[in-house]
């Protein structure tokens, strides 16, 4: 995958796999500049959630100590916000809102890139809204990047309604066809057999 650059950077992360949220944080800030040096407009990068009651400093836990009351709202405000934030340190980035239930919105790099958090299929057509210009024309121009932080959607089929051809056809075109390409990833695996403190990331 990638170049040269690509597999180095890929053998020392293996080696010196994250311990704690702000590594976590770190390092997926070294892969998107990488990726961005690299000419790559269209981004994904996966980062894990804060647990409740913790901070950048905790070790990573398993997935299921990441779960917020409120829902995907929380978890996005919470839990992963401060995630986002600790990645585009050094970028100026601004946070802009939420275009759907925790689907929230960055500018960053003096706005030439947008991130966004939780696109998914059933969240597809306010992200359409934002690719088309409806919030502005800089994620429409071909040299802006588009950051996907945590996509959960799964292809173009599965969007809206059957009947929903057009906003189908547009997700063809944003989606399965638009090169997305997964810079880093970084999610706590499962406890050990279901036996919470057991470990593994």
């Amino acid at each position: 995958v990638g170049g040269g650059w690509w597999r180095r950077l890929w053998r020392r992360m293996v080696a010196e796999c994250p311990e704690t949220y702000s590594c976590v944080a770190s390092t997926a800030r070294a892969m998107l500049r990488q990726a961005r040096g690299a000419q790559w407009r269209r981004i994904a990068i996966e980062l894990p959630y804060l647990p409740p009651g913790s901070d950048l400093s905790a070790a990573l836990q398993p997935e299921d100590y990441a779960r917020w009351p409120g829902g995907l709202q929380q978890r996005q405000r919470a839990g992963l916000l401060p995630m986002v934030e600790a990645m585009l340190e050094g970028y100026a980035p601004t946070f802009l809102g939420l275009l759907d239930v925790g689907m929230g919105v960055w500018s960053f790099a003096d706005g030439r890139c947008t991130a966004v958090s939780h696109v998914s299929d059933l969240s597809f057509a306010a992200f359409d809204r934002l690719c088309s210009g409806d919030y502005g024309a800089r994620p429409t121009r071909a040299d802006h990047t588009l950051l996907l932080i945590n996509p959960r959607f799964s292809c173009a089929a599965n969007v809206g309604q059957p009947w929903d051809r057009r906003l189908r056809l547009r997700a063809k075109g944003l989606l399965d066809d638009a090169g997305w390409r997964m810079a880093f990833s970084a999610m706590p695996l499962g406890d050990g057999g279901g036996i919470r403190g057991a470990g593994g990331r």
